[in-house]
């Protein structure tokens, strides 16, 4: 009996000292990272990312007031990538007007292999950002599996201009 009040006194303590330290730990706010500010870019904005099939990235720039703030390039399906063959591709890109008034942004992708020698430009359709607003754009897009596996790298190039009502 004494033996079980001992075991028990024990267990009470350790879960004292380590159970209210995880309890206390799990009540607590989680430490949140802010992003880092968005660079200040020129309009034009032109500058290069390292870039995969697969990848999400974040050029992060301000470019007249909105904020690039990801592409992805993704393959859709799972298609084996075949030589000489077309490939759906997902591109989403996600803007955040930083303005009071609607902006449209026109952006190009040229797709780079390792040394930054093209592989293929892709132009997206126009897209328009509300003021004050964060949009998310997918565009669907047929890429040679040639060129999704030697690209290493993309040069963005987006132009921002006011929204005419």
């Amino acid at each position: 009996m004494k033996v079980d009040k001992i075991f028990v006194a024990g267990f009470l303590a350790f879960v004292a000292v380590f159970g209210m330290g995880a309890w206390a730990g799990a009540a607590a706010p989680a430490e949140q990272k802010t992003p880092p500010s968005p660079v200040k870019a020129s309009n034009p904005y032109q500058g290069e990312v390292v870039c995969r099939l697969g990848d999400t990235v974040s050029p992060n720039v301000n470019v007249d007031g909105v904020v690039w703030r990801s592409l992805a390039v993704q393959q859709v399906g799972h298609r084996k990538l075949v030589s000489g063959k077309a490939i759906k591709t997902r591109i989403e890109v996600v803007l955040e007007n930083t303005r009071d008034r609607r902006a449209k942004a026109d952006i190009v992708l040229l797709f780079e292999d390792e040394q930054g020698n093209p592989l293929d430009r892709l132009e997206l359709n126009t897209i328009s950002v509300s003021g004050g607003a964060m949009r998310t754009i997918r565009q669907k897009v047929k890429i040679q599996a040639d060129v999704l596996t030697a690209m290493r790298k993309i040069y963005l190039f987006a132009e921002i201009t006011p929204h005419s009502s």
